[in-house]
């Protein structure tokens, strides 16, 4: 099955220097040349700017596949799909999008990591790129993938919503700490009473993550200490997680690092609802002990099965991430491109669509929102709080939440579940 999907790769150049550029489309029998009758609707040219050399090639090539999927769903689609390499670099983005504009793109699908999206200038048709980082998106400028800004709006609207007022955060002054206080700070002023109470910021790099967790806690005494005035007294007869001035903690981190910090927090006697922020739901995830009890959002429990089982039938593994946001944009842009000529203002003025990684609406300022449910880990399966919307409410309904809570237990020991679409290098 490989080899058939290789042999329908039309691989030119258009001189020695040019990238090179895959065309696929289709005249409803086979990958070729699209024959248009004068009643057909007009074809619609997707440019896909993919990082397929360089050290991510083997994302850019699973995406690649991932949309190569789509079109063959959507064989009677008048879709033009081309391939430019940006090797996954900034230069290599600005110079993939220059030839993707010399073929008459009417959308630009792509680019991968955040800076070179950054790189690039608005496209007058509208680039719908795959970054999880909101800061780069503009009007012209979309993203497909879960957000890390969506995420942390969705947690503190379920706080609100249980009564959960005081929050803490703690993470790396970095981009992603950034997105997610900038985020937070908006967030909370939505839920009446609603406060930051404590947050903490440490260097990416730093190994001792210590003295960040003690900015967030009330003053440790010394058991051991002699004289203990009556103040330190009445502290030590007080439990510390009656002192900790939070209800959720809200951890811009993940791995090794996000269990370091919840071993911290464990030393402490501190047990707040944990909220991991750009961590979704996973098998690494499930395994690990010291996550027992953390909050996560996930994706919908069935979500990117079908796609799973049809990629690995294919190509004979399971798809990495980010190639069902392929999959997912390319299928989107081919069912709308059979009534006319597609721009990312159809996409982002339409209703929301319904893929393989479930539900999702684009907005005008070029962020997104999806359908995801909240879970819990317990032990090694996990249970779902709070299922996914079937829909989204109005942008401009006000925070009043969207179901009430069920406890159904979901076991994800024997099988895996679907990989998060948001790439960890996507800040890079």
């Amino acid at each position: 099955m490989k080899k058939l999907w290789f042999s329908l790769l039309m691989v030119c150049s258009a001189c020695t220097n040019a990238p090179k550029i895959s065309s696929f489309f289709h005249d409803g029998n086979s990958f070729g040349m699209q024959s248009i009758t004068q009643n057909a609707p007009p074809m619609t040219t997707v440019s896909m700017l993919l990082p397929l050399s360089g050290k991510h090639q083997q994302v850019g090539l699973s995406m690649q596949n991932g949309a190569l999927m789509a079109l063959r769903k959507n064989e009677d689609s008048p879709v033009k799909l081309l391939f430019f390499d940006t090797k996954g670099t900034s230069e290599g983005a600005v110079e993939a999008y220059r030839w993707a504009n010399a073929q008459n793109t009417d959308i630009v699908l792509g680019p991968v990591f955040s800076a070179e999206v950054s790189a690039l200038s608005d496209s007058a048709n509208g680039i719908l790129s795959y970054t999880s980082d909101s800061t780069v998106l503009t009007e012209k400028k979309a993203s497909m993938a879960v957000l890390i800004s969506d995420q942390v709006e969705q947690m503190v609207r379920y706080a609100c919503e249980m009564g959960q007022l005081r929050l803490g955060a703690i993470g790396p002054e970095s981009k992603v700490g950034e997105i997610v206080m900038n985020t937070l700070d908006k967030a909370v002023q939505k839920c009446p009473g609603m406060s930051l109470q404590k947050f903490a910021l440490y260097g990416e790099k730093d190994e001792n993550m210590t003295p960040a967790v003690l900015k967030i806690l009330p003053p440790i005494i010394d058991s051991k200490k002699k004289d203990l005035t009556p103040e330190e007294q009445e502290i030590l007869a007080t439990p510390m997680q009656e002192r900790v001035e939070f209800d959720n903690l809200f951890v811009f981190e993940e791995g090794i690092r996000l269990s370091q910090l919840m071993a911290i927090l464990a030393f402490y006697d501190v047990t707040p609802d944990i909220i991991p922020i750009y961590t979704l739901a996973s098998v690494k995830t499930l395994k690990d002990k010291m996550l027992n009890g953390v909050y996560f959002m996930d994706l919908p429990e069935q979500t990117g099965k079908n796609f799973d089982r049809e990629y690995q039938q294919i190509f004979g593994s399971r798809p990495p991430q980010l190639a069902s946001l392929s999959y997912d944009s390319v299928d989107w842009i081919a069912q709308k491109a059979n009534v006319g000529v597609v721009h990312l203002t159809d996409l982002q003025l339409s209703d929301a669509f319904y893929g393989s990684d479930g539900l999702i609406r684009l907005n005008q300022d070029g962020t997104n929102n999806r359908a995801m449910r909240l879970v819990q880990k317990k032990n090694r399966s996990v249970i779902e709080v709070k299922p996914a919307p079937v829909e989204f409410e109005s942008s401009e309904q006000p925070m009043d939440f969207w179901f009430t809570p069920t406890m159904q237990s979901t076991d994800l020991t024997s099988e895996p579940p679907l990989m998060s679409p948001v790439s960890p290098e996507v800040f890079e």
